[in-house]
């Protein structure tokens, strides 16, 4: 968990930055003289190479910190939200933990971490079968939704929305998919993911 006033409106940023730091400490920690960082955000690799200006305090704090760490480090990019397992499981993890984070409004309901997971899990379900799915929206007021713009070969298929609340589970609304045949297959999809 990072601190939200000394990350200057970075707080996403800078958790992949502080996960770096930390990785890279346990590995001094235990006398490790090289590492493998994983990456999906391309500012973790640019920042500590000097490739991207480090124009914030959190991220000027960064680079020096991964140069004084003394470690030969070796950059692998992986692409976001491809269901590669680890990456998979490192946004799975983070957004638990920034969820029950404190925040200005304290931390997410319990609802809104079920929905957020709903969301995150149904997304990799539909990359599994040729759609992509972003996130539009995240809301908690007045309804709890998130809007997903679903996509294919970058032909877009419209928007399904995924609701819930205090004591419902997250149910989907599939009105904004055209046309009437992308519509019934993306609620085949959603049936087979919710019994699978």
């Amino acid at each position: 968990v990072v601190v939200t006033e000394e990350v200057d409106g970075t707080r996403q940023v800078a958790g992949e930055l502080q996960a770096v730091l930390t990785a890279l400490d346990w590995c001094r920690a235990k006398e490790i003289k090289a590492a493998a960082i994983h990456y999906d955000y391309e500012g973790i690799r640019a920042w500590a190479t000097g490739r991207w200006k480090a124009k914030k305090a959190v991220t000027q704090n960064y680079r020096a910190a991964v140069t004084a760490a003394g470690l030969e480090i070796t950059w692998r990019k992986v692409t976001a939200h491809t269901g590669v397992k680890w990456n998979e499981h490192a946004d799975q993890l983070a957004r638990q933990q920034a969820a029950a984070a404190p925040g200005p409004a304290g931390p997410a309901p319990d609802f809104m971490i079920d929905l957020d997971g709903a969301a995150a899990d149904f997304s990799a379900f539909l990359r599994q079968q040729g759609v992509e799915a972003a996130v539009k929206i995240r809301s908690e007021a007045p309804v709890a939704h998130i809007q997903l713009a679903l996509s294919q070969e970058r032909e877009s298929w419209g928007y399904l929305n995924l609701y819930g609340g205090p004591g419902k589970k997250p149910y989907p609304r599939f009105h904004e998919l055209r046309p009437a045949d992308r519509k019934r297959r993306v609620e085949g999809w959603w049936t087979e993911f919710k019994t699978g």
